[in-house]
């Protein structure tokens, strides 16, 4: 998650990859900035390290837009925070896709395709920002969005999913359309094409490399997926459909010593996973402990910025839970239970800031130690049976 930290410092990085002078880049930046063309939020200055300086500060202080602009050889970029989108047509209501096909198979090859928006998860894709500044497109299919990457296979003109590694995957820049949030995805091998589909397309439709200058329907609009501030940072959502609090941190029932609070869900539900995240270590002895970590930096309830760690105790059953597995925010894998030592079904949660370690423990008195009240966010409709008197806030303004 090295990457994911340094998001918008190693985006901009990018322009050092293209051959031109500061003076030069000062020059185009004041002549967008004097014919207003410069979009809101766009990152300028007297020099590149200024730039790059004001997206570092923005990224560390938790206020990064849910993208910037920069200027290389006349040509605008933009940036795109590192998460779970829809990649939606301009204009239409399709979005991108995998062939129909993939289902049952390993994906290897499967071909993009455009269809209507719906909830299907195979609809989201994950985009990861390399260190030159340009974009891995996952499949959120396929494990999480780690194993299948988008490519073109040149023997078969096929814009398709392959293995990470493949000579197939391709990666991208993101390029601004001329208005609007549409943007062109351009591969970096060759900016004068790009990812593209037919005008009259219907579900089904592939996606193919087009010349960019002839390309029939080739602009796209990026929707981050999840709870998001306005600026498309992740929010720690409260994982569950109902706040009901049978137990506080260091009560002296069951939890004298330690940092975890005991709540429940509806009956029948489950809990979630309250940011995008990756599992990072289970203890099937010790009541089915599983930990989870925040893939990139998210906003705590008391205002502060920073990965989160997060346990979860009590299901009876994790089998289909696995270290490494990729959880998307809002996505349910846990369930109440009574594995361990439990009186009745709930779950034990206790939440950490930064990320995983083996000295986190629910036992942990350090600084790291943090309470879920400071961490989880309720969102303004759920159902409170018992707050317990904690100082809980709102998600307000909710941009997902």
């Amino acid at each position: 998650m090295k990457k994911t930290i340094m998001l918008f410092l190693l985006t901009l990085c990018a322009a050092a990859m293209f051959s031109f002078h500061s003076s030069a880049l000062d020059a185009e930046t004041d002549e967008y900035k004097d014919s207003g063309a410069v979009p809101a939020g766009a990152v300028y200055g007297e020099s590149r390290r200024d730039a790059l300086q004001t997206a570092n500060a923005l990224v560390e202080n938790g206020t990064a837009p849910d993208s910037l602009t920069y200027f290389a050889n006349g040509a605008r970029y933009r940036t795109v925070n590192d998460g779970y989108y829809t990649i939606g047509a301009d204009g239409t209501d399709l979005c991108f896709n995998v062939s129909s096909d993939g289902a049952d198979s390993d994906y290897e090859g499967i071909s993009i395709t455009v269809w209507e928006k719906t909830d299907d998860v195979t609809q989201r894709f994950r985009l990861v920002m390399n260190d030159d500044g340009t974009y891995t497109i996952f499949a959120a299919c396929s494990r999480g969005g780690y194993d299948r990457a988008v490519g073109y296979d040149a023997e078969t003109d096929n814009v398709g999913l392959y293995s990470l590694g493949s000579d197939k995957v391709l990666s991208f820049y993101i390029k601004d359309a001329s208005d609007g949030e549409a943007k062109y995805i351009v591969p970096a091998n060759d900016e004068t094409k790009c990812l593209a589909f037919d005008a009259d397309a219907v579900n089904g439709s592939t996606v193919f490399l087009s010349g960019i200058e002839s390309a029939p329907a080739a602009r796209w609009i990026f929707n981050i997926w999840g709870s998001t501030d306005g600026a498309g940072v992740e929010r720690a959502m409260y994982p569950g459909d109902m706040l009901l609090v049978t137990q506080a941190p260091f009560e002296e029932y069951s939890h004298g010593t330690q940092n975890a609070t005991d709540v429940q869900v509806t009956p029948g539900s489950s809990f979630f996973a309250p940011f995008s995240c990756k599992v990072t270590a289970i203890n099937e002895a010790s009541g089915n402990v599983v930990w989870v970590q925040s893939l990139s930096k998210v906003l705590y309830a008391d205002g502060s910025y920073d990965y989160m760690t997060v346990l979860y105790m009590h299901d009876d059953d994790i089998s289909d839970i696995y270290i490494g597995e990729i959880l998307l925010q809002g996505q349910y894998f846990y369930e109440m239970g009574t594995a361990g030592y439990a009186d009745g079904a709930h779950v034990h949660i206790s939440c950490f800031r930064g990320e995983y370690s083996p000295s986190m423990k629910i036992s942990n008195l350090e600084e790291n130690a943090v309470n879920i009240w400071d961490a989880f966010y309720l969102p303004e409709d759920i159902p409170i049976k018992d707050d317990y008197g904690f100082a809980w806030v709102y998600a307000q303004g909710d941009a997902s």
